[in-house]
């Protein structure tokens, strides 16, 4: 997508701040248009430890301040009323509230400065002719935020107007407009309309150095508003936030129509999300240990033709590699491969209980390996890795709850039949 509505579109214009830096969590939310009764996702980590989710309404949290000793992040969507557990899935998001962009100080992988991310702001509010409603300053970047606006016969509320499958896809490529305006900041903090029109991708120096974030799903979380960024516990930095007085929404079908005119399409493969159960981790145990063959061991599993079982998980060493070369990263393969060993078992394949505990020893073992320097990569600690795992077995075994029972069919073996068989005939005397 190129900018359409405003010629100058890297002079940022003149707007009034909502007291400037100082904004809250409630104010935010109210920005993008919450309601009062609609529920959001609160989620605070120690650092170095697991994260922890709780679910609130909007109306409580008017004058809460986050604490200051831990990582707070809220999300970005409201979540449904059915959600006992945890902070939500995308099966769980009722309505989409906003767009928005999480641009990071990464030197060497991301922006190298902090005015590089206003840059790419700045070109996503001349892309969407809209300024944002909210900055968030996230210690290490910026986090804008778009509202999204809810017309008649345009609904942003899920399955009334477009479906939730559609919705994701917007979000996936909004993705990709982002990853454009990114490479664009990065190659030079000033542009002409006709070096965006003549350049939409940048130079291919600045594709080959820069890669955002890509998680742009409708479940996401950011840094919440006052909180305080201890990803280097050595040197905290507090979270500031502006919330900009203006009511410009976007409107879902320009937005769409200027996605399709431009031929944006997804950063990702976009994946059903059906609906899922809500589960603990004690119902979900109890749910594994039900499956046929969860809990054969290796010898046993070994002795089953391979098309029934889940040996594929029993390397522990090539799951490592495994993770550590997914192009996701490892934490957003573990989960797809949880996930994947959870369908199979509920498809009939056994040996699913020592499929995930595999999965588990080998994300341990990857992070240890990160800590220790042997292997590249962001490392987590013990306890948030083996929380993260807890939380992949809890949400996969919750949507294979939800989906509706798949038809196993069982491979019969062949009876034996010789290469030639002699037409019977009947004796002469008969």
């Amino acid at each position: 997508m190129v900018p359409r509505n405003r010629p100058g579109i890297y002079t940022e214009p003149p707007r009034k701040v909502a007291e400037p830096g100082a904004a809250q969590l409630f104010d935010v939310l109210k920005a993008l248009g919450y309601r009062d009764r609609e529920r959001v996702s609160i989620n605070t980590a120690l650092p170095g430890k697991p994260f922890v989710s709780e679910l609130h309404e909007v109306r409580a949290l008017a004058g809460w301040v986050p604490p200051q000793d831990r990582n707070v992040w809220f999300g970005v969507n409201p979540v449904g009323r059915h959600v006992r557990y945890g902070r939500g899935t995308e099966a769980d998001i009722t309505r989409v509230c906003a767009l928005f962009a999480d641009l990071d100080v990464k030197p060497g992988e991301q922006f190298d400065a902090v005015w590089q991310c206003g840059e790419a702001r700045l070109i996503l509010e001349g892309i969407l002719g809209i300024g944002c409603v909210a900055v968030i300053h996230s210690g290490h970047g910026q986090q804008p935020l778009w509202r999204i606006g809810s017309p008649r016969g345009d609904s942003t509320v899920i399955d009334r107007d477009r479906s939730r499958a559609e919705w994701k896809d917007i979000y996936q490529r909004w993705g990709t407009v982002v990853q454009q305006a990114a490479i664009q900041a990065l190659f030079s903090p000033w542009y002409s309309r006709s070096y965006v029109l003549e350049h939409p991708d940048g130079p291919p120096e600045a594709k080959r150095k820069i890669r955002i974030d890509n998680v742009f799903d409708l479940s996401r979380v950011l840094r919440c508003p006052g909180s305080v960024n201890w990803k280097d516990p050595d040197n905290p930095v507090p979270v500031r936030t502006e919330v900009y007085d203006h009511d410009g929404r976007i409107k879902p079908r320009d937005l769409l129509k200027g996605m399709d005119d431009d031929g944006v399409t997804p950063l990702a493969v976009v994946k059903s999300s059906g609906p899922s159960v809500p589960t603990s981790f004690g119902e979900a145990d109890v749910w594994i240990h039900e499956q046929r063959g969860a809990t054969l061991e290796l010898r046993e599993l070994q002795r089953m033709p391979a098309h029934a079982t889940l040996l594929k998980y029993a390397d522990t060493g090539a799951l490592v590699e495994l993770l550590a070369g997914g192009q996701y990263g490892a934490h957003v393969t573990m989960i797809a491969k949880v996930q994947h060993a959870v369908y199979a078992a509920q498809e009939g394949r056994a040996g699913l209980v020592l499929a995930l505990n595999n999965i588990q020893d080998a994300y341990l073992d990857l992070m240890e390996r990160r800590a220790s320097g042997e292997l590249p990569g962001e490392a987590r600690t013990v306890e948030v890795a083996a929380a993260d795992w807890y939380r992949a077995v809890t949400g996969a075994v919750a949507k294979a709850r939800g989906r509706d029972k798949p038809v196993v069919l069982h491979r019969r073996r062949k009876a034996y039949r010789p290469a030639y068989q002699p037409r019977y005939r009947k004796p002469w005397w008969e």
